[in-house]
């Protein structure tokens, strides 16, 4: 056998100084938008990111708290979207010293939601009533490469964050279009989320960009969209890594996110930015919590044929989104999982294929030459 190997391991990008003085600086140069105090309103709500998500919030609200300015009431609001509640435990560990300083609330996609109108591409604009009322939103997230809203971060937390049910349906249904696609900032889906978000009233948006290595190496703050582009083109710099090769197999690790296969399958849109057609994506995840906790309807459709699945779409239309998604890569390429949290019963009813470690995997893909490529981690964006 005769094989050429690569790992992409990303630029060598330390963080230049400490993550406070990082955000400090953010906050005393924001991008098209006021300064923090500058903001003027009665009441004030801090959105963040939930347990899908690794921003370093609990270091970085204390600092966001010390400018912020307003007359009235300022409480956290948690954006888990349609994902399920976080535990106690996992709060004060996401949140740190500042979950028994103020009212901290976990949105719900069904309750207590206020009206907003329609985006220009007919998504209504259901939002949590504390962040829909408040005089100034501050929203903390980071910046990764997502497979159909282009890069996470900005106004993706918002839509689906702290929206409801029908809404966030409806913007997830544009990932079938053409240019909802890995890397690309202006997807449909996140020009969708945008103008829902600039429904909003003042919007102070925090985004970190973190190495490969998980180190937050960037801070980009201030006007919702501007901000956010702004943090993409760091993070191309940081994260982009040109691929050699079509690699005949992929393995991909899907760290840091991989709670269950609806986090982890995201992997696979990585990898395929790099693989030759026919070829072979090795997914490599712990999926601790196995297939997905919060849609579970989402196994159930991944072992329906793709017809099969759109039939169900009315009823799961989130699910039955994601699921068309991976059908679509099983067809293009040969997927395997390997994974504690799945098992092998179950990954071939979905359509995968399962082995028990990454070296038998391989050995079965490359019968005589090949290229392999390693992505080390869903914080690196992989492209030719």
């Amino acid at each position: 056998m005769n094989v050429d190997g690569v790992l992409l391991s990303g630029a060598s990008v330390a963080p230049s100084s400490p993550l406070g003085e990082l955000v400090e600086e953010s906050l005393r140069l924001p991008v098209k938008s006021k300064r923090v105090e500058e903001l003027d309103g009665g009441s004030a709500v801090i959105l963040v990111d939930d347990y899908t998500r690794t921003t370093p919030v609990r270091e970085i609200l204390p600092v966001v708290l010390e400018r912020l300015k307003v007359d009235g009431d300022v409480s956290v609001v948690v954006a888990s979207g349609t994902h399920r509640k976080m535990s106690e435990e996992e709060l004060k560990k996401k949140i740190g010293e500042v979950y028994w300083e103020l009212p901290v609330f976990q949105h719900d996609p069904d309750e207590r939601l206020v009206f907003l109108g329609e985006t220009s591409r007919g998504t209504p604009v259901w939002i949590n009533e504390l962040a829909a009322r408040a005089d100034v939103l501050v929203s903390i997230g980071s910046v990764a490469p997502h497979n159909f809203y282009g890069w996470s971060g900005g106004a993706k937390i918002v839509l689906p964050g702290v929206a409801g049910r029908e809404s966030i349906s409806c913007n997830h249904k544009l990932a079938e279009h053409p240019d909802a696609r890995l890397g690309n900032p202006e997807s449909p889906a996140r020009l969708d989320a945008e103008e829902a978000a600039k429904k909003l009233r003042t919007f102070f948006s925090i985004n970190v960009v973190k190495n490969v290595r998980s180190e937050v190496v960037h801070v980009s703050s201030g006007d919702v969209v501007a901000a956010h582009r702004a943090a993409v083109e760091v993070a191309m710099r940081v994260i982009g890594v040109k691929a050699p090769w079509a690699s005949d197999v992929t393995i991909v690790s899907s760290h840091p996110y991989d709670n269950d296969l609806w986090q982890a399958g995201k992997a696979l849109f990585s990898a395929a930015n790099i693989t030759r057609e026919g070829g072979t994506i090795i997914l490599l995840s712990p999926m601790r919590e196995g297939v997905c906790v919060h849609y579970p309807q989402f196994e159930r459709l991944l072992s329906l044929p793709p017809e099969e699945i759109s039939k169900e779409a009315a009823s799961a239309p989130l699910e039955a989104t994601v699921a068309l998604q991976i059908k679509r890569m099983q067809e293009r390429f040969n997927c395997i999982i390997i994974s504690d949290g799945v098992t092998g019963e179950q990954a071939e009813r979905m359509g995968f294929k399962w082995f028990s470690s990454p070296q038998e995997a391989i050995d079965q893909s490359l019968k005589r030459n090949g290229r392999v490529t390693v992505i080390p981690n869903q914080l690196i964006y992989p492209y030719r």
